[in-house]
Parts: structure tokens; C-alpha cells; sequence
């Protein structure tokens, strides 16, 4: 009884810290778009994809044909990149991803008009798809939004 006990504590530590760990990362993706965009977090959209064996160049190469490369930073493995999105392509989103292991972890921001075009989320979705179109499959997996 007393073991059941320890192991459910030590896997509800676990998600606790994969919870810390991963508003970190929001938070970090989150000033990074703050600080090209000007904005504050309202409207932020985040998401999570899965991924498998992509490296760090491999995601560079997957971001230069879809827009312009704001940011590297090589020591937490973020882009920031600015991807023209909504419709017709006719609206900029400004995308931060970080690559985490077999995961990345993305954060995106796009001034909507009137009309929502959901510019950010397409962008986010342009990401995805060029990673699954070079053999890396990108999942889906996570999205929240204000």
C-alpha cells in the first residue's frame, strides 16, 4: 500500500516538473515573439507538434522556404521567423519555435482586423506541414489560444 502511494507521488512529481518545464518554454517563446511583434500576450497562440529525428539544422533548413529568419538562438534551439500567412497570404505572422528532443514547441502572433483570418494558426500549421513534407513527422498535438 505504502509503495502504490510513493509511486503515484513520484509520477505526480513528474508531471508537475514537465508542467514547470514546459511554461518555461511557453514563457520563453512567448518574449521572443513579444519583442519582434510589440505585443503583449493576448491573442497568443501556442501549440506543440511531435516530431521524429529532426535535428537542429534540419528545422533551419524546414523554416528558410516559408519566410524570413528573425532569430537563431543556438543555445535554448529557438527561430524566430516572421511567415506570411492568412488569406492569400497577405498577413505576417511571427512564429517562435523551439526544438525540445522529439518535440517542438511553437508560439505564434499575427494582428487581426475585423475579420479574423487566424493568421498565426496558419502559420503554426505552414511550419508543421513543411517539417512532415521533408519525412519528419510533425503531430499536432496541443493548441490554446486567447
Amino acid at each position: 500500500m505504502v509503495q502504490g502511494l510513493s509511486e503515484r507521488f513520484s509520477r505526480t512529481g513528474k508531471s508537475i516538473g514537465e508542467e514547470k518545464m514546459r511554461a518555461e518554454a511557453d514563457k520563453i517563446l512567448l518574449e521572443k515573439v513579444m519583442l519582434y511583434s510589440g505585443k503583449k500576450e493576448k491573442g497568443m497562440i501556442f501549440k506543440q507538434a511531435a516530431v521524429t529525428k529532426l535535428t537542429f539544422a534540419q528545422l533551419r533548413d524546414s523554416l528558410l522556404g516559408l519566410g524570413r529568419i528573425l532569430e537563431e538562438d543556438f543555445e535554448n534551439k529557438i527561430y524566430v521567423t516572421s511567415i506570411a500567412a492568412g488569406v492569400a497570404d497577405r498577413n505576417a505572422a511571427v512564429v517562435a519555435v523551439r526544438l525540445s528532443g522529439d518535440s517542438l514547441d511553437l508560439a505564434g502572433y499575427a494582428r487581426e482586423g475585423l475579420i479574423k483570418q487566424h493568421t498565426a494558426e496558419k502559420a503554426i500549421e505552414k511550419i508543421c506541414t513543411a517539417i512532415h513534407a521533408r519525412g519528419f513527422s510533425s503531430d499536432v498535438s496541443k493548441a490554446q489560444g486567447e
